[in-house]
């Protein structure tokens, strides 16, 4: 919990640079195989979306509690596990031929009013 009247606070470019060295180590042991730049790339990218969304998800009224284990998890109402779910999604797209996603598309989905 960050206590300000205290003064045990953590400078902002602390946090980012933590969540970033923890989100590298994390993308270091599940993709080994990229090379460093694109790991790097995307720690930082996974470190932000996981701090913003940790931030914008707690309720203001209660105590802020900084898990990195929490933050940086790939799995439940977590900023990383919706990163993953959106880069998902949008890999099944490219797959779809052409024609198949403009089928997707939301002017597909017209639904006349019964007044029209």
């Amino acid at each position: 919990m960050f206590k300000t009247r205290s003064g045990e606070t953590v400078r902002l470019t602390d946090l980012l640079d933590e969540g970033e060295e923890r989100a590298l180590a994390t993308v270091s042991e599940r993709n080994a195989d990229l090379d460093l730049e694109t790991r790097q790339t995307l720690a930082r990218k996974i470190s932000l979306g996981a701090i913003k969304y940790a931030d914008l998800s707690s309720d203001r009224i209660k105590d802020y509690i900084l898990d990195w284990t929490q933050m940086l998890a790939f799995e439940g109402n977590t900023g990383p596990y919706l990163q993953y779910a959106h880069a998902r999604i949008r890999a099944i797209f490219r797959k779809l031929e052409p024609n198949e996603s403009e089928s997707l598309s939301p002017d597909a989905f017209h639904i006349e009013h019964p007044s029209e």
